[in-house]
């Protein structure tokens, strides 16, 4: 349930349904431990929060999630979990995208 729920917040963030993204992101949140899905919803509920303009708790988004999934995947675990790779993927691919939009930001809004 929890991956159905990071894609639904997603969607709703691509439809500028941005406190529905954040909702749906929360619920991945509560119910998964994996760290690679926690860190792709809190790229979501990042990027919802800056364009609600809420950009304090989407730097505190960002910074979990980054720090969740870091930008190098840890070779060991590629070797121990080969499947982990395509999901560090996809949560890199969403932290990259909100970490483009807050430091893109026009320097009034940092």
């Amino acid at each position: 349930m929890p991956y159905f729920e990071v894609c639904e917040a997603l969607a709703k963030y691509r439809q500028g349904q941005f406190v529905e993204a954040i909702d749906w992101a929360q619920k991945a949140l509560k119910r998964s431990n994996v760290a690679c899905l926690q860190a792709h919803a809190c790229a979501v509920v990042a990027m919802a929060y800056w364009q609600l303009g809420e950009k304090a708790a989407a730097r505190e988004m960002l910074a979990k999630g980054n720090a969740l999934a870091p930008v190098t995947f840890p070779a060991r675990e590629a070797a121990r979990r080969p499947r982990s790779v395509a999901a560090w993927i996809i949560a890199r691919i969403s932290l990259d995208e909100a970490t483009a939009l807050v430091d893109t930001a026009a320097p009034q809004d940092k």
